[in-house]
């Protein structure tokens, strides 16, 4: 069983994805508002997850998320998917730490063929 955690303050996106996402086997998906709840999830977690994180969110966003990872290996064991709408790119700093983190770039609006490939890439990485 695979644990997937989508982080997007947009109700609508979150629902999109978890019927999508739903149909591939094997998988158990949560939501996150925000990025302190999502931190909340993966410091507990008993398991890697695969996270879909919106950079842009209201409070704790994408960015403060991707510095938290880039600082504490333990949450480096989860894998990440970063959705923006942010022209298409980060700030230099942060595409400097999601290259060197090695997590895909997604731009909104998003295809959603090309989340379920991303998604099913991530999951043969942690079955590696």
């Amino acid at each position: 069983m695979v644990n997937v955690l989508i982080v997007d303050d947009d109700h609508d996106i979150r629902l999109t994805l978890r019927m999508v996402l739903e149909e591939i086997a094997a998988i158990t998906i949560e939501e996150a508002r925000d990025g302190q709840e999502a931190l909340h999830i993966l410091r507990h977690a008993t398991a890697p997850y695969i996270v879909l994180l919106d950079f842009m969110m209201p409070q704790f966003d994408g960015a403060y998320v991707l510095e938290q990872i880039a600082s504490n290996a333990t949450l480096q064991r989860h894998r990440f998917i970063v959705m923006t709408a942010r022209d298409k790119t980060l700030p230099l700093k942060l595409e400097r730490m999601r290259l060197m983190l090695g997590i895909p770039l997604v731009p909104k609006p998003f295809d959603i063929d090309q989340i379920v490939r991303i998604v099913e890439q991530q999951i043969a990485e942690l079955a590696r």
